[in-house]
């Protein structure tokens, strides 16, 4: 979502909600050439939900007041990930080896990117 605001503000949020997945393990079968299989069947385990929301604001700012050419702008914008910092995992480890179960991945921390963009 974006909404446009007065005086060359823009405002941006995106949130997403994982209500989690099934996923499974997969166990290696050595007979008729070597294949992974299901022991346990397929999507018997689940991951945890998760949700996560980021928040930008940007701002341009017009240089055509300082002996420079109209069109000539400074944009500067910040963004923040992951506003609620959501540390759930959201992969595991499915081959059965001794690490079988464990987390994978989780989902990145909260973070701040700033941006600063010159136009001509």
């Amino acid at each position: 979502m974006i909404y446009l605001a007065p005086y060359d503000f823009s405002f941006s949020a995106a949130f997403e909600y994982i209500s989690g997945y099934y996923w499974e393990k997969m166990g290696y079968v050595p007979f008729f050439g070597g294949y992974y299989s299901y022991p346990e069947k397929r999507g018997t385990r689940e991951t945890p939900s998760h949700a996560y929301l980021d928040l930008g604001v940007e701002k341009r700012f017009g240089l055509g007041g300082i002996k420079l050419p109209q069109r000539m702008g400074l944009t500067l914008r910040l963004d923040v990930f992951n506003l609620l910092n959501s540390q759930r995992p959201i992969s595991y480890v499915k081959e059965d080896i001794p690490i079988f179960g464990e987390i994978w991945g989780r989902q990145r921390p909260r973070q701040a990117r700033i941006l600063i963009k010159l136009s001509w």
